[in-house]
């Protein structure tokens, strides 16, 4: 599955929040879970594209190239940090400038809207 927002359509392959009218607690709950993943793939995702010019834009290879790329990038971030002394917390990542804590704040604020 991929987990998307709510401006795409609804597929069989493809998980979307809730609509937002009269949700249930399950619903909700859902709505947070499925945010809270899609925000930490983002995140990630914007980690390796900082060290990583390649996913500035479209990779130009065919899916079986693009695979191995993106999981080399992986390993390679995930060396640079074991080498730099950055312990693997299974937590959002904290971004350096403007962007500091930025993921934090998305989490914090879908799990206040989720309680509510």
């Amino acid at each position: 599955f991929f987990v998307a927002d709510e401006a795409f359509p609804l597929k069989k392959y493809l998980m979307k929040p809730y609509p937002r009218a009269a949700l249930t607690d399950e619903q909700r709950i859902c709505n947070f879970r499925l945010t809270l993943g899609r925000k930490t793939v983002e995140c990630a995702f914007g980690m390796l594209r900082s060290k990583f010019r390649i996913f500035d834009g479209p990779i130009g290879c065919s899916e079986k190239v693009v695979k191995p790329i993106v999981a080399s990038a992986c390993v390679l971030h995930n060396y640079i940090r074991k080498s730099e002394g950055v312990a693997y917390k299974p937590s959002l990542p904290k971004l350096k400038g403007s962007d500091e804590n930025v993921c934090h704040r998305i989490v914090d604020k879908n799990l206040k809207t989720a309680k509510a």
